[in-house]
């Protein structure tokens, strides 16, 4: 069976000014995956209760920061990958094999994600000692940078596929971009454990990821640059 879906409707640019969409109807490997982050987002929540008192109430909301940046990484991880097979459609082995680590991940990832959000903006319901933190930056990073290699992974495996794929110079461009923008993210979660490793000062660590927008905004415009307006029909 070809690694590549029939596009819906013969239907080209669908949410993409500059790639055309291979990926044709959901498959069952999408579904499983989507099915995994909502398994992710349930182990969120799993301890969340309707509060019956006021003070359960601030409680639920002082813990409300944390849900919101879990949910938003996971939510980023989820669109990568939902674009990743709706551009290129592909569902060969390797994809599968790449796929299936991605959801390992995923589900593992959820703890020190949700430990660490909660350390953060519930310190009253944590205890956790310096050492402890050392471990905890280490286990996010490497939770984070192996997600996005994963993901990472999974297009440059795309673009070595760029002639069977027929990708157009706009599209090549793109998943190199694609490629630089999961690199940063790689890059910048191994300096966070460097940082951590290396004794300095933990939050640091955390820090690092501050400059990960700025990162990808020049990179963003960079290639954005070598893009070529499509012909109007």
């Amino acid at each position: 069976m070809s690694p590549l879906r029939k596009t819906i409707d013969g239907s080209i640019y669908r949410g993409d000014r500059y790639f055309q969409w291979r990926g044709g109807d959901v498959s069952r490997l999408e579904s499983l995956f989507d099915a995994v982050v909502a398994l992710a987002l349930t182990l969120i929540m799993v301890t969340v209760e309707v509060p019956d008192s006021f003070a359960d109430l601030k409680s639920a909301f002082q813990r409300l920061p944390a849900f919101g940046i879990c949910f938003a990484i996971l939510t980023m991880c989820w669109y990568y990958h939902y674009l990743f097979h709706r551009r290129y459609g592909l569902e060969d082995f390797p994809i599968v094999i790449l796929n299936c680590v991605l959801m390992f991940l995923v589900v593992f990832y959820v703890y020190p994600l949700k430990f660490l959000y909660t350390f953060m903006f519930a310190r009253t319901q944590v205890a956790i000692s310096a050492d402890e933190v050392v471990t905890l930056m280490t286990l996010y990073s490497g939770g984070f940078a192996a997600i996005f290699a994963c993901l990472w992974a999974m297009h440059l495996y795309a673009f070595s596929k760029r002639t069977e794929l027929e990708l157009t110079a706009n599209e090549v461009t793109l998943t190199r971009m694609k490629l630089w923008e999961l690199g940063w993210y790689i890059a910048v979660a191994a300096g966070s454990i460097g940082l951590v490793l290396c004794g300095l000062w933990a939050p640091l660590s955390g820090m690092v990821y501050a400059i990960i927008g700025p990162i990808q905004f020049a990179n963003g415009w960079w290639w954005g640059k070598k893009l070529v307006e499509p012909a109007s029909c």
